[in-house]
């Protein structure tokens, strides 16, 4: 495959997992039938141990998260905000990606958080 070519090329790496719809994507955008945890557990028997979990438009899946956490270095990046910090702990990811045009923003305007009276949310929290 060409992931162990690449791997034998040079072994600074971290494995991307992009999820849409909770759906595996490829780089041309076409849904891929595998699931996470196969990817990764591919990826990692090559020796890739470091994996960035991508959500994009959607919550994380915590729980993924923290499965493939158990196998090694497993970072977030997608759609959360820092807010989200305490998840990341958590579900045992090794840390998060955080967007810089997302985080100003969500310094800039915070959301009071109305659950606990203290703290701010990602703007992005309420919107559909």
């Amino acid at each position: 495959m060409e992931l162990k070519r690449a791997w034998k090329l040079s072994t600074d790496w971290a494995y991307e997992v992009e999820l849409v719809n909770g759906r595996v994507q490829t780089p041309r955008n076409v849904e891929n039938e595998s699931e996470p945890p196969a990817l990764v557990q591919f990826a990692r028997g090559i020796g890739i141990t470091d994996v960035i979990v991508s959500p994009r438009e959607q919550v994380p899946d915590w729980g993924l998260i923290q499965l493939l956490a158990e196998g090694g270095p497993t970072w977030v990046d997608g759609t959360f905000g820092l807010a989200d910090q305490p998840r990341l702990s958590e579900a045992g990811a090794a840390g998060g990606i955080f967007h810089l045009d997302k985080v100003l923003a969500d310094l800039v305007h915070p959301i009071e958080d109305t659950t606990t009276g203290s703290g701010s949310v990602s703007p992005r929290d309420d919107e559909d």
